[in-house]
């Protein structure tokens, strides 16, 4: 259950910030995200 709510949580907050800045790469993106699972 842990990794299906840090992929959940990894897949919102892509949607977020694509939605509130979408000149942000994709490579910021995919980092944010590894930093975030990392932290769960």
């Amino acid at each position: 259950m842990k990794s299906e709510f840090s992929t959940y949580f990894c897949i919102s907050s892509h949607i977020s910030f694509f939605r509130k800045k979408l000149d942000i790469g994709t490579l910021t993106i995919s980092e944010l995200c590894q930093s975030l699972q990392s932290k769960l």
